[in-house]
């Protein structure tokens, strides 16, 4: 019998290929896990966008405070003063926040690049020329529009069809025009100056939060003395703001300034009235269904719009946290980084918001039964304006990396026909509608507004966020390479 040698093959059993088959599992296992690893790495390595998540983080925070003290306040408004008593909050609310809109005249936004750009270059007489300005226009014309809302708040309120509550609420809310345009005007020269924590604490959060702990406190019988309160919180804070500014403006090296009204009005006008274009579907239909239907009507519209604006938080402290960092990036021509952090927050948006959003859609009744029985007929309502944020989602901050890459005009028309599309869908379905009229003017508006301003933008600056797409490359292409688009991974 001849011996077998070590060189002798042996046939594998059933259990050496199942070992090696779990083997060769594990391997590609591990090899998967320490690529994500890597890529996680890499991406989280990134300074830009790790600034971007940082200020994002920060905003979000702030905004999920000052929205928290936003909704407790409505939910103690509905519960103590009635649907009615809501509606009469939410038209005041509404015609106080175009009063400060229009006093800003988008220097806040225009702020936040001027600040952001200046300090990058050291530009220290223009970044002193810009506040000095900003400040003289600003407080003017919010003193101007607060004496002119004092006076006409009779002639509003019977617009409105609102009672005598409606008129004193007005008058209440008309002094609270100066200081709540200052907040804002401090919060975006913080937010320039690239601060995480400041310029959120200033706004969104600390007018709502101390307006809670004061209606909380000293409350009355009528709904009028919400909107006292609430004046009362807001110059607590204006003078919160002024302080913290004044210190931390001392540091900035100094250097003579001078008058840039012209300037600052050319580069701030198109941005104010894309902004005014932007938030006038939330006011056009609010003051529509007042104009057409009841106070209650309005209040039950209202607490709808709660629950959204609390799922917008995400997406607008993402465009908040772009906004200076997008402006840099234009300024030094690097069109591929916006385009990547710009799909990574839309990832993120979606992550973290859809999921609430579908069960809040799927629950609508039951969020709604909270504020009291008579708020249920909005659950339609709700689930309108829902499918509508979802659609933001999507698109990501197309509207801030328009007006931070230079597309002023363009977005100022796009916000222009986006106000008169809310106009007509809000003359045509609302009287006939109700309030489920209104949140359908809203979810059309919005779309048209998300898809005009995606090809713009794609058009114009070759970004397209959603799928962090650019036409424009960091490298000459090869020869021959005829396609110029490029995925930003």
């Amino acid at each position: 019998m001849s011996g077998i040698t070590g060189s002798t093959a042996v046939a594998p059993t059933v259990g050496d290929s199942a070992a090696d088959a779990e083997t060769d599992g594990g391997a590609r296992r591990t090899g998967l896990r320490a690529a994500i690893e890597a890529r996680l790495s890499r991406v989280i390595r990134n300074p830009d966008f790790r600034e971007v998540l940082l200020a994002t983080a920060g905003a979000f925070i702030f905004k999920i405070g000052g929205a928290a003290c936003s909704f407790l306040l409505g939910f103690i408004v509905a519960r103590r003063y009635g649907a009615q008593g809501s509606g009469v909050f939410a038209l005041a609310t509404t015609v106080v926040t175009i009063a400060v809109t229009f006093s800003l005249f988008g220097l806040d936004y225009a702020s936040v690049r001027a600040v952001s750009s200046n300090l990058a270059t050291r530009n220290w007489a223009d970044l002193r020329s810009w506040v000095k300005t900003t400040n003289l226009i600003t407080i003017l014309v919010a003193a101007a529009t607060s004496i002119v809302m004092w006076l006409e708040a009779e002639r509003i309120a019977h617009w409105l069809s609102g009672t005598d509550a409606l008129i004193i609420s007005i008058r209440a809310f008309s002094v609270a025009v100066v200081p709540m345009t200052l907040v804002k005007v401090l919060s975006s020269y913080f937010r320039g100056m690239r601060f995480s924590v400041t310029p959120n604490v200033v706004d969104p959060f600390i007018v709502p939060a101390l307006a809670l702990v004061l209606v909380v406190l000293f409350s009355g019988a009528a709904i009028t003395s919400v909107m006292e309160l609430y004046t009362a919180g807001a110059v607590v804070a204006a003078a919160g703001a002024l302080i913290v500014w004044l210190r931390t403006f001392r540091k900035v090296e100094k250097a003579p300034g001078r008058w840039v009204v012209r300037d600052a009005l050319i580069r701030s006008i198109p941005i104010h009235l894309t902004v005014l274009g932007g938030f006038a579907t939330g006011w056009i239909t609010t003051l529509v269904v007042g104009a057409s239907g009841t106070e209650a009507e309005v209040g039950i519209y209202r607490v709808a719009m709660q629950y959204v604006l609390v799922l917008t938080l995400l997406p607008q402290a993402v465009d908040l946290a772009m906004s200076p960092q997008v402006a840099a990036l234009h300024a030094t021509d690097r069109l591929h980084e916006i385009a990547r952090t710009g799909r990574r927050m839309v990832g993120l948006t979606l992550l973290l918001c859809g999921i609430p959003a579908v069960i809040l859609f799927i629950f609508a009744e039951h969020a709604l039964a909270i504020f009291g029985p008579e708020f249920i007929e909005g659950a339609f309502t709700l689930r309108l304006l829902i499918a509508g944020q979802i659609v933001i989602f999507l698109f990501g901050p197309v509207g801030g990396v328009m007006v931070m890459t230079g597309l002023e005009r363009l977005s100022l028309l796009n916000a222009t026909a986006g106000s008169v599309v809310a106009v007509v869908s809000s003359m045509i379905l609302i009287p006939r509608y109700g309030v489920d009229g209104a949140a359908a003017a809203s979810l059309l508006t919005g779309i048209f507004r998300l898809i005009v301003a995606t090809v713009i933008v794609w058009y114009c600056r070759g970004l397209f966020l959603p799928l962090g797409l650019t036409r424009r490359r960091r490298s000459p292409p090869a020869a021959g390479h005829k396609t110029d688009l490029e995925p930003e991974l």
